[in-house]
């Protein structure tokens, strides 16, 4: 019997394998055995796959967060169009109020002045004709 210290056969697959075990069973020195993924393996992946999981929502964060600032750029945008049309608004219409206002004071000056020559010829009229 060959001598180990770590025997991960039962004893009974052990002499099968090594000891030749049955009548006619070539001795063999190799095994295949299968195994599954050690503990450390599956953490490993299993972190490997959150940390993908994390990078994926992180992405689509900054998808959203993107998205956001385009419409906060065409929304400023917009208001900024709005503004400058209504500054343009205000000064037109300032204008024609202004040109009104000129118009108007023009009329009366000219009325007051029309008036005041009226009056100092018809003052002086009737000093001159004694009355």
């Amino acid at each position: 019997m060959s001598t180990c210290s770590f025997r991960p056969l039962s004893r009974k697959a052990w002499n099968l394998l090594f000891n030749g075990g049955g009548g006619g069973v070539n001795r063999s020195s190799r095994v295949y055995v299968t195994a599954a993924p050690r503990p450390l393996q599956d953490k490993k992946q299993e972190r490997e796959k959150i940390k993908e999981e994390e990078a994926q929502k992180t992405i689509e964060a900054m998808e959203a967060v993107k998205d956001g600032m385009v419409k906060v750029k065409d929304t400023a945008e917009f208001i900024k169009d709005a503004s400058a049309k209504t500054a343009k608004s205000v000064t037109s219409m300032s204008n024609k109020v202004s040109q009104v206002v000129s118009n108007t004071t023009q009329a009366i000056a000219d009325k007051t002045t029309n008036s005041f020559i009226s009056d100092a010829r018809n003052f002086l009229k009737d000093k001159t004709e004694g009355k």
